[in-house]
């Protein structure tokens, strides 16, 4: 009833090219500066994106361990189509409701399988209006692609996970402990050829770089 009336209409934001679980008022134009949001990222999770759209293919079978807000596990399943899969962990229940949201937005109910669960340990997930159960790193199921972008976790979950996924895609997180270079070091360790695709958030290279959050594609040789 609300949306009748221009105050109320809302405007989805646009991530990558696709609609988010994220609305903009026209009103926030009135807010000051500094609290203003919201706005489109043609380039969010670019260097993510890339390694997906380098590897996965009709029929592939990806995990994702971080969803955010939903935007590189609705790019998956548009890659794996209907023949492929997606399961998605994520331990932030804010983040699952927003995942869920972004893949309505696009038609892709249904396409992914969201799992409510913090893989490894819980270093920096986001806020969460309830506690997360915690997946050891062993139980992530087979995979073709291993996504992680779980914000410091990523060394311990390399460390223990049992399966050996063709493609792994890290955002790695010096500024949480998990440095690029340990990184590198881990896969390399485990016997793949690491890439290093860039800087995780293009719009935000300068604060990738200070904090050393890069993305590296790792393939198994």
């Amino acid at each position: 009833m609300l949306e009748r009336f221009p105050f109320f209409r809302t405007q989805p934001v646009y991530y990558a090219g696709m609609p988010v679980a994220l609305d903009r008022k026209w009103w926030y134009k009135l807010l000051p500066k500094k609290r203003r949001n919201y706005k489109d990222l043609p380039t969010y999770e670019a260097a993510l994106i890339c390694g997906l759209t380098k590897s996965a293919k009709a029929g592939s079978h990806i995990v994702v361990v971080g969803g955010g807000v939903g935007v590189t596990i609705a790019i998956a399943a548009k890659l794996v189509g209907s023949t492929g899969s997606v399961i998605c962990y994520e331990g932030s229940s804010q983040c699952i409701d927003q995942a869920s949201e972004t893949l309505a937005r696009n038609n892709l109910t249904g396409s992914v399988k969201l799992v409510f669960a913090i893989v490894g340990e819980d270093i920096s997930v986001y806020k969460s209006t309830q506690p997360a159960n915690i997946l050891p790193a062993d139980k992530l199921p087979p995979c073709d692609i291993l996504e992680l972008d779980c914000e410091g976790a990523e060394i311990k979950i390399l460390t223990e996970i049992s399966i050996r996924p063709k493609t792994i895609l890290v955002e790695t997180h010096g500024c949480h402990g998990a440095t690029t270079q340990a990184v590198k070091e881990l896969l390399a360790g485990l016997g793949y050829k690491v890439e290093n695709l860039g800087v995780a958030e293009p719009y935000l290279a300068d604060y990738c770089k200070e904090h050393d959050i890069f993305v590296l594609k790792a393939d198994r040789s």
